[in-house]
This record gives C-alpha cells, structure tokens and sequence, in this order.
C-alpha cells in the first residue's frame, strides 16, 4: 500500500506540470498588445522620419540654389550693371523656390550682397550675405 500512495502522488504530480506547461490565453493576448504597441510606435517614428527628411531635402535644395546665385552675382565685375543697388528676384517657378537679392553700398567701395530662397514649405528663409570689394 505504501508504494501504490507513492505512486498516485507522482503521478498526481505529473498530472500537475503538464497542466501548467506552455502560454496561457491571457499571456498570449499581452504579448500580442505589446508587440502591436512597439509597432505602432516604430511606424510613426517612420512617418516622422519622412517628413523631416523631405524638409532636410527642401533645406538643402535653397541653400544650393542661394549659393549658386551668389556666386553668380561674385563673378561680375564690380562695376557692372548686374550689380547695380537695389533688389531683384527670380522664381524657379517647377521647384516653388523664389530666389531673391538685395545689393548695397553701405560701406564705401565695397557692395554688401544678399541672397534670400523662400519656399512655401520651408519653415524659414535661407539667407546668404556676401561683400564684394571694390577695386583697390
């Protein structure tokens, strides 16, 4: 008798860890809540990515083009006509970039240069300022 008790405890036992082996419903519904959390929050990460890398390319677009006009506007001469006082403007109209300048005189014999690209998406103005000096 002692030997058929033992046996029934461990079988019972047995019984017992085979019962309580694998995941339950529940554990499997919070995994699932949690992996669908992290993916969530990985895709809009994503979209955000996007969008400040389409701004970080309009950003770099106007600064190329402003670069550009100002080196245009060092290349003449400084008694050119191109280089005349005042302001003037271009639109390159398919890529929405408006390219302005403004040339002064403040300072004598020298032209004070600015180039200014706006554009509707850009949050701010990319300016570049450049003085050309006059012949000695």
């Amino acid at each position: 008798m002692p030997f058929r008790k033992k046996y029934q405890r461990t079988k019972t036992a047995c019984r017992s860890v085979r019962n309580h082996s694998g995941f339950t419903l529940l554990e499997i519904l919070v995994a699932t809540a949690v992996l669908a959390f992290g993916i969530l929050a990985v895709g809009s990460m994503q979209v955000t990515s996007i969008r400040q890398n389409a701004h970080a390319n309009r950003v770099t677009e106007a600064s190329i083009l402003a670069r550009d006009q100002l080196e245009r506007l060092m290349a003449f001469p400084y008694d050119n006509a191109a280089l005349d006082e005042g302001e003037s403007q271009k639109d390159d109209s398919p890529t929405g970039y408006t390219i302005s300048w403004d040339i002064s005189n403040e300072i004598a014999n020298t032209k004070l240069i600015t180039v200014t690209v706006q554009h509707d998406k850009l949050r701010r103005d990319i300016v570049l300022t450049s003085i050309k000096p006059g012949p000695p």
